[in-house]
């Protein structure tokens, strides 16, 4: 038998050209949270609510230039879950092996 290992599981899973499975899994996501909360919103502010939760599905998927490789929901979490009390080291020499291996 001729198995095929995967060398990278870390790749997002593309859907199309343009959309990722974290796509869709954060849009069902907001439409579920935005059915829940929207028994919640006066009338009359529909619309306000309509563009905030497009504004924050947007916002969510957005990959900041600083950390191209993680969507900002990651990185948000990631710094509201990280241990403050842990020191972690920043080697400036570590990012330049990286660029040259690049």
């Amino acid at each position: 038998m001729n198995y095929k290992i995967p060398t990278e599981i870390t790749a997002e899973l593309k859907l199309n050209k343009w959309f990722y499975l974290t796509d869709l899994l954060v849009a069902i996501g907001m439409l579920v949270m935005g059915f829940v909360l929207h028994a919640m919103i006066h009338p009359s502010l529909t619309i306000p609510f309509i563009i905030f939760m497009v504004a924050l599905y947007g916002f969510w998927l957005w990959k900041p230039k600083t950390n191209p490789h993680m969507r900002m929901l990651s990185a948000v979490w990631m710094m509201l879950s990280r241990d403050r009390a842990t020191y972690h080291a920043h080697d400036p020499h570590e990012d330049e092996a990286k660029e040259d291996k690049a």
